[in-house]
């Protein structure tokens, strides 16, 4: 009983639930930005999906929880010295553009700087690592958790080629977690202290999916941080030697997730004889029907149509039945809308264009074409 009460003084007495307000905030900027990001298109993606935010700042609070729970459990000690040293660490990772593999950075920066002031334990240490591997874990677990907002994004390459992007960002929220001796409070022997990280993921993503996004990064962190933590409590390795481990195996994913994408093609060009679609508006009749980005579609009703133009000429007709021929990773699959009282007017999907167009510009919010 005192364990649950101490945990629950550590959750409304402690900075967890003003830090989750300020990452509603930041989130909110964030998506905000983004929006401002892909104004071109912002006729097509105005409805904001406010309840993917929401989902996302609650799955940071639970994962974030639930390594509270974790480092409770296994007794992890980080001092306030040290978990201010890997908190500032982080910070420090993530402006050179390291965020994906931000803690594997941190936590070793964090631990040669306390080792160099002199006054260090070895427990310290053994704090930080296990901290640095359950932050990790819990890194990985968010990138599983919900459906990513994304916003279409079309460029022009040098050689003219004309390119679709899709920009994916988060803001994760997550706590560096530590048990305090020293700060022993009325409820327990211990007090559990936390600071709160918050880790501003943006990809811009060309040539892979935000499915392959995810799930070879989620993979990544997951694993890496299980595999820290579990090397720490058997004892097997030098702490030395599982931090050396964290650099090298954040260099190595580094290099390797960069070759990966080196190698794939651009999801979103123009086709010769397809259209490609970039964007499907959540819950529009394109997403209804089950259009994804990447899509190429060869057919509606029957009849060949190259130009995002023909298409929105066709819908002017408001038909009440529409069908597809789409082509999808190498096979044909056909998808099918119907409404015979008010018509298809929109599908809510926006294709890559086959040339650059003068779009829309937002300025003192106003639309000016």
């Amino acid at each position: 009983m005192t364990k649950l009460i101490d945990i629950l003084t550590l959750i409304f007495y402690g900075p967890f639930l003003w830090m989750l307000l300020l990452g509603i905030l930041l989130g909110s900027a964030l998506k905000r930005r983004l929006e401002f990001k892909a104004l071109p298109y912002a006729p097509l993606i105005d409805e904001v999906d406010d309840g993917m935010l929401m989902r996302h700042i609650v799955s940071c609070l639970v994962v974030g929880t639930l390594l509270m729970v974790a480092t409770y459990l296994l007794k992890v000690v980080l001092p306030d010295k040290p978990m201010m040293l890997l908190w500032f660490a982080l910070l420090i990772v993530q402006l050179v553009g390291a965020s994906g593999t931000a803690v594997f950075f941190a936590a070793p920066l964090a631990a040669g700087v306390y080792a160099l002031m002199g006054d260090a334990t070895a427990g310290d240490f053994v704090g930080l690592a296990m901290v640095a591997g359950l932050y990790q874990l819990g890194y990985g677990l968010l990138l599983f958790v919900g459906s990513p907002k994304t916003y279409p994004v079309i460029g022009q390459e040098k050689d003219g080629r004309i390119v679709g992007k899709q920009i994916y960002a988060r803001v994760f929220l997550l706590p560096i977690l530590g048990m305090q001796p020293e700060f022993a409070s009325g409820f327990s022997m211990s007090t559990l202290m936390m600071m709160v990280i918050f880790l501003y993921s943006r990809h811009t993503l060309v040539r892979q999916t935000v499915g392959q996004f995810t799930l070879r990064h989620g993979l990544f962190h997951t694993i890496s941080g299980a595999l820290v933590v579990l090397l720490v409590l058997a004892e097997v390795l030098p702490i030395v030697a599982i931090f050396a481990m964290m650099v090298v195996l954040a260099v190595g994913w580094l290099i390797y997730d960069r070759l990966w994408v080196k190698k794939q093609d651009d999801l979103y060009i123009v086709p010769a004889k397809s259209l490609c679609v970039l964007y499907v508006r959540h819950g529009s009749v394109g997403y209804q029907m089950g259009l994804k980005a990447g899509d190429q579609i060869v057919t509606v009703n029957g009849n060949a149509m190259i130009r995002p133009e023909a298409m929105d000429a066709f819908l002017t007709q408001y038909p009440p039945q529409i069908w597809l021929e789409v082509e999808r990773e190498g096979k044909k699959v056909t998808l099918e809308y119907k409404d015979y009282q008010e018509g298809i007017g929109e599908l809510g999907v926006m294709f890559m264009p086959r040339e650059i167009a003068k779009y829309e510009i937002y300025n003192n919010k106003r639309w000016l074409s």
